[in-house]
């Protein structure tokens, strides 16, 4: 049963991300036992490159708490 749960956890925060939705993603993936899990890391090192491209994007912009918000995530 529970590892039905983590599958399906980890193929959503693999969809949030493919869809761009990398908020939803990290909240997901963020957690220890997909932290811990393959795919899981592979999940937060995509998340890393795109919070990274968002917070160059709101820097420019001058939205820097935005920008900070996006390096958080990234570390």
């Amino acid at each position: 049963m529970f590892s039905g749960l983590f599958n399906s956890r980890l193929k959503a925060a693999e969809k949030a991300l493919s869809e761009g939705r990398w908020d939803e993603a990290y909240r997901l993936a963020i957690q220890p036992d997909l932290r811990g899990h393959r795919r899981g890391g592979t999940v937060l090192a995509a998340l890393a490159e795109k919070f990274l491209e968002r917070a160059r994007k709101a820097y420019r912009e001058d939205r820097f708490s935005e920008a900070m918000m996006d390096l958080d995530r990234a570390e």
